[in-house]
């Protein structure tokens, strides 16, 4: 009925025709015939018929590929209102194939795509709009577009204005927007994932952000690796499990992450969930520093201050402490001037003094921070060791990793063993431990002999410098990052 039509002259007839030999539709696929029918179908003016002729000569589909024949009939149909003829008219003037590349012809071509809701043509304008290429940069306009192709199911769009309401590019910041475009686009979009895990974190959901960002590290994520490494460590939206903290930290230190390099060389300065190893924390320090992270610099310049894993060098610890500054990291900022006095002190006095310096009535200890915790630089027995500072703790607190490296080195003996006991813990609850006698603890230049402790069975459990140290150091204040002993 359609070959009969077609006979009569009828254009959309003759369309058909060409569809159906082009696609084998009740007859055999004949290129030929369909492209003979195209060209009646468009002579005769039917868009369609013209619209399929540029695709044809465009992509050298049966013919060979002609893209002057091609920019003819995409434009007899794009003015007629054809919305992807104007979109691959657009699309030919932006590359410059078969023309002479115009950057404004083709916006304007697929702007008219665009407003007929062709969602390619739309994102195209934003990614043209967002890049400022060959036209203004414009954010609000980029915006604009994105949504409109991510309201039609446009990933690339959906992803990229989830982005904007992220970031607040183009619109308000409003992270309820960004979880629901971002999420629209992980459904197929990978790299949606770890933004939106970002999303759910500001949000507070820890649950889902956890979720995402285990999904975007499975995949190799960096960012993501060393956020999961994180969770594990604190127990954000997921069960405290050090070993998985230090299997995804170990894997973004593997790509490099400086960030990642801190906090692995943090595990190995304090012995959690790997062997306490000063050389390697100091590596990872001294990789993540030389890599500009604010933190490692940090942390690197008090290994140099307390001669963890290195010689200590005060004035190394000055220079990466200044560009831990430099890097935007605010707690150094608190910490160099201290620094700078206890270098002072060393060369007014000389020798080198615990870290800290001393005067007629105090000794002043410069503590180290992380995530919010003091950490005092302590000698257990003669073995480096920082320990949290808590006032809360009945006794020193080892974990059971901590107590074993002490045994093998021969600094904890069974003359030791004092019994078992219970030790108060900072919520006020007690639990039964291993209780030893520490022969001696030093802090500051202070030596603090026949000092009780006790020993959790956890391997991970934090070092806490509890009562029993404390009550012999006297007067204690702390003033910042100083840890001050009164002596008056």
């Amino acid at each position: 009925m359609y070959l009969k039509a077609a006979e009569n002259g009828h254009a959309t007839a003759m369309f058909n025709v060409g569809v159906a030999y082009d696609q084998g539709i009740g007859v055999p696929t004949n290129k030929a015939k369909a492209f003979e029918w195209y060209l009646k179908a468009a002579e005769q003016g039917d868009s369609d018929g013209q619209y399929n002729l540029g695709w044809i000569y465009h992509h050298g589909d049966g013919v060979s590929k002609n893209y002057q024949k091609a920019i003819v009939w995409y434009t007899k149909a794009a003015e007629q209102g054809h919305i992807e003829a104007q979109y691959n008219l657009g699309g030919m003037y932006i590359d410059g194939q078969g023309i002479t590349k115009s950057i404004s012809e083709g916006l304007k071509w697929w702007r008219k795509a665009a407003e007929q809701n062709h969602a390619s043509a739309q994102f195209n304008l934003a990614v043209t709009y967002d890049n400022g290429d060959n036209v203004p940069r414009d954010q609000y306009k980029a915006a604009e577009w994105y949504r409109k192709a991510a309201e039609q199911g446009h990933t690339k769009a959906q992803y990229k204005i989830g982005l904007a309401y992220y970031n607040g590019d183009g619109v308000p910041k409003n992270n309820n927007q960004a979880i629901y475009w971002l999420k629209k686009a992980a459904e197929q979009r990978e790299e949606a994932y770890i933004y939106l895990a970002f999303a759910y974190s500001d949000n507070g959901d820890e649950t889902q952000a956890f979720y995402w960002f285990l999904k975007a590290a499975e995949n190799g994520d960096r960012v993501a690796e060393y956020r999961v490494g994180m969770s594990y460590e604190y127990g954000w939206g997921t069960s405290t499990n050090i070993p998985q903290a230090v299997f995804w930290y170990r894997n973004a230190v593997e790509k490099e992450l400086p960030p990642a390099m801190s906090s692995l060389g943090f595990f190995y300065e304090m012995g959690i969930g790997v062997e306490k190893d000063t050389k390697k924390d100091f590596s990872l320090y001294k990789g993540a520093a030389e890599k500009g992270d604010g933190y490692g610099q940090r942390m690197l310049a008090f290994a140099y201050y307390e001669g963890l894993g290195t010689s200590k060098d005060i004035d190394l610890a000055i220079y990466w402490m200044s560009r831990a500054i430099d890097n935007g990291d605010e707690a150094a900022i608190e910490v160099l001037p201290l620094m700078k006095k206890v270098a002072s002190y060393e060369k007014s006095y000389g020798g080198e003094t615990p870290n800290g310096f001393v005067t007629d009535n105090t000794i002043t200890i410069l503590m180290n921070k992380r995530n919010s915790v003091y950490y005092v630089p302590c000698k257990i027995n003669g073995e480096n060791a920082d320990f949290i500072f808590d006032t809360g703790a009945g006794l020193i607190s080892l974990s059971s990793d901590f107590a074993k490296r002490l045994l093998d080195l021969g600094l904890l003996t069974d003359d030791d063993l004092l019994g078992y006991g219970k030790s108060t813990i900072a919520d006020g609850s007690t639990q039964d431990v291993v209780v030893v006698n520490i022969r001696d603890v030093e802090i500051g230049g202070l030596h603090l002999y026949n000092v009780k402790a006790s020993i959790k069975e956890q391997q991970n459990a934090p070092l806490l410098l509890g009562q029993s140290a404390i009550e012999k150091l006297g007067k204690v204040t702390i003033d910042g990052y100083k840890l001050i002993i009164h002596r008056d």
